[in-house]
């Protein structure tokens, strides 16, 4: 014992050129920590400012704490989930977790943020008073120096879309893609999909601005069809919720089918291939429009009859009336 006292003496004792030597790297590593600090609160500023906060509904958090606390909410995600921003701001976003609340799109997206990755989940979660409801969240890392200082969380309410489902009922989900992968910048307006936030410094030293002059997200990319066809474009709406509520119409209508996802460096197609009586064949294409963050149905006649195919369009459109 008198030995490991003596180590301890040793080990922490004063004087000595190694004091000087170790100072320097330590008041060097406290700089940079302000710096990152300081840096973080801007781009909370910026965002935050960037937002409106009665539609908006986004919650920022603290990747640089602990648990990855909240650090800021708008008005909206309050409004959407039942908690003041004083009852949110230093709460683990679990907090609108529940009893129904998928543990294995839970346990991924914890990973997903770990490893500092974008993703999207469709979950049931809980407002403050034990309600319920469908929230698709798209996640977004937002970067500065090489590390994830903050993570975007951009909340959708889809409870009263989901509920009119005839046939399928939905599902939790949890998903990253490569095209999620891809760098932008900062965005004066919400991001159409999940991406890694990279943020620099301005010629003021503060937060770089927006290098999309064009006024269009950078990662977007539509995809267009060479071949008119009929179909018509959906604003607001995620493609799997769409790529639902086509095959519901499918499946009340009693038809087969068959769902395939393509994804690509830059976007995602959802294609159902519908059989129906008389040799009828035909595919239906969800893919990302020209407006940012819309998407296009699209309808190909594969074999069959051409009045049978715009009879049965109609029938499906009218389905999806209310998507």
């Amino acid at each position: 014992d008198d030995d490991d006292d003596d180590d301890d003496d040793i080990d922490g004792g004063g004087g000595g050129d190694d004091d000087g030597l170790e100072e320097l790297p330590r008041k060097q590593s406290a700089s940079h920590d302000v710096r990152l600090q300081r840096k973080k609160h801007e781009i909370i500023d910026w965002v935050m400012g960037h937002l409106d906060d009665d539609s908006d509904s986004v919650v920022l958090t603290d990747a640089t704490q602990s648990g990855n606390p909240i650090i800021a909410v708008t008005g909206a995600w309050s409004t959407m989930c039942g908690y003041a921003r004083t009852e949110a701001v230093g709460r683990n976003a679990r907090l609108t977790q529940g009893e129904q609340t998928d543990r294995r799109c839970i346990r991924a997206l914890g990973a997903a943020v770990k490893e500092g990755r974008p993703c999207k989940v469709q979950l049931l979660n809980y407002r403050k008073g034990g309600e319920c409801f469908w929230n698709v969240l798209s996640v977004s890392p937002i970067e500065y120096g090489g590390r994830a200082l903050l993570y975007k969380g951009i909340l959708k309410d889809y409870s009263s879309m989901l509920s009119p489902l005839v046939t399928l009922r939905p599902q939790q989900y949890f998903k990253v893609a490569r095209h999620y992968d891809q760098e932008r910048p900062l965005l004066n307006y919400l991001p159409a999909k999940p991406a890694r936030i990279v943020v620099g410094d301005g010629p003021d030293g503060g937060v770089a601005p927006p290098n999309d002059g064009a006024g269009r997200d950078p990662t977007w990319t539509s995809v267009a069809l060479y071949v008119k066809r009929l179909g018509w474009q959906a604003a607001n709406r995620d493609p799997e919720y769409l790529a639902l509520w086509l095959q519901d119409a499918v499946a009340s209508a009693g038809l087969r089918y068959a769902v395939d996802v393509e994804e690509t460096a830059d976007a995602e197609l959802f294609s159902l291939v519908i059989t129906a009586p008389e040799g009828l064949k035909c595919r239906v294409l969800v893919h990302p429009a020209d407006t940012v963050g819309a998407y296009r149905v699209s309808f190909d006649r594969l074999a069959g009859n051409q009045f049978a195919f715009h009879e049965l369009f109609r029938k499906l459109k009218a389905h999806l009336r209310d998507a």
